[in-house]
């Protein structure tokens, strides 16, 4: 696809505003600094789940090589840790981080290029006999403005590379509470929290933990990926290009042409009704039934029949495990896509 009107560009999109999670959330500075933003998100959301369904973080302690003890981090309670679970949901997990990554090496990269071209250039002007002509004047002033360029950016490996760029967010959220039961990331596209109730559903029926914590993130508006993500949503004509938001924020409707992008963070607590009772809270809903299958018909339309076929064999299922009828649940219903 080309572009040859401005008009057909993305102009519009969600983005976050400033966010530090070591100050807002209490984290250590030099642990923070192996999330990338998606991940940072998808802890702090996850230390607001843990607030809002009246689990405590204590302070927990680490003992020194002379056997005194120094306040370290926040934990779960002990009798909560290995009966815990992490699921971290998004579709571009890391991919922040790399981009960062790379757009700071490259740009140095091509600094240092035009630099030594630039120097050669002049060695060529310097050997002509020309003395110091208007020409070699004006190469010193760009080779000058190119080297004060490379000093304030200077691109220095990040040794916590793999930590930032790798979907960690299960094990990074895990570490920081101490959670030990089962930890892994899902990735469904616009559909990974969905899927990831279903996981966290089977993991408590299973009996492979009591709770999940399911934190969910994603920040494809960042400085760095919003030129790409927006162009790859643009080429798949995925992404509306109206100019107001009510033109394009029209979900359902017979004039929607695509999605305004976005970033966000999402995280809740399944638990198991057991676990719930002994902590003497009234949970906000139940799970009453899920289910995760995959069409396997294309890469962004849907195969109605198929998803139609699914969802009257979940609803069917739930009427006949908690006997209550479809005709019940729908005035009391809200429906969300994805």
């Amino acid at each position: 696809m080309t572009i040859d009107d401005t008009g057909d560009v993305v102009k519009l999109a969600g983005r976050a505003g400033e966010f530090d999670i070591a100050s807002e959330f209490g984290l250590n500075k030099e642990r923070a600094k192996a999330f990338d933003s998606t991940t940072a998100m998808a802890v702090a959301v996850g230390i607001d789940a843990l607030r809002d369904a009246g689990i405590p973080l204590v302070l927990g302690y680490k003992t020194t090589t002379t056997g005194s003890k120094l306040p370290d981090r926040w934990l779960l309670p002990r009798e909560m840790r290995d009966e815990t679970g992490v699921i971290f949901a998004s579709a571009f997990p890391g991919i922040d981080a790399m981009a960062e990554e790379m757009e700071g090496y490259y740009t140095q990269a091509g600094h240092r290029e035009q630099l030594q071209g630039l120097e050669s250039l002049r060695d060529w002007f310097a050997h002509q006999g020309n003395g110091r002509s208007a020409g070699i004047d004006e190469l010193d002033r760009r080779i000058a403005e190119l080297k004060s360029l490379i000093g304030k950016s200077e691109y220095n490996f990040d040794r916590r590379f793999l930590f930032r760029v790798l979907p960690m967010g299960h094990s990074q959220f895990s570490e920081e509470i101490g959670a030990r039961g089962p930890s892994t990331q899902i990735n469904g596209a616009c559909a990974s929290t969905t899927q990831a109730v279903s996981v966290a559903e089977d993991w408590i029926r299973q009996g492979r933990c009591r709770r999940v914590i399911i934190i969910s993130s994603d920040n494809v508006t960042s400085d760095n990926l919003v030129e790409w993500v927006g162009a790859g949503f643009l080429a798949s004509g995925a992404a509306a290009t109206d100019e107001k938001v009510e033109d394009a924020a029209t979900p359902f409707d017979r004039r929607r042409h695509g999605m305004i992008m976005g970033m966000g963070a999402a995280a809740l607590v399944v638990e198991g009704e057991d676990a719930v009772r002994e902590r003497g809270l009234q949970p906000i809903c139940e799970v009453l039934g899920s289910v995760a299958v995959n069409s396997a018909f294309h890469g962004t339309r849907l195969d109605i029949e198929h998803i139609a076929s699914v969802m009257e064999r979940l609803v069917s299922d739930v009427e006949r495990r908690h006997g209550v009828s479809r005709d019940q649940m729908a005035p009391n219903m809200f429906f969300m896509s994805h």
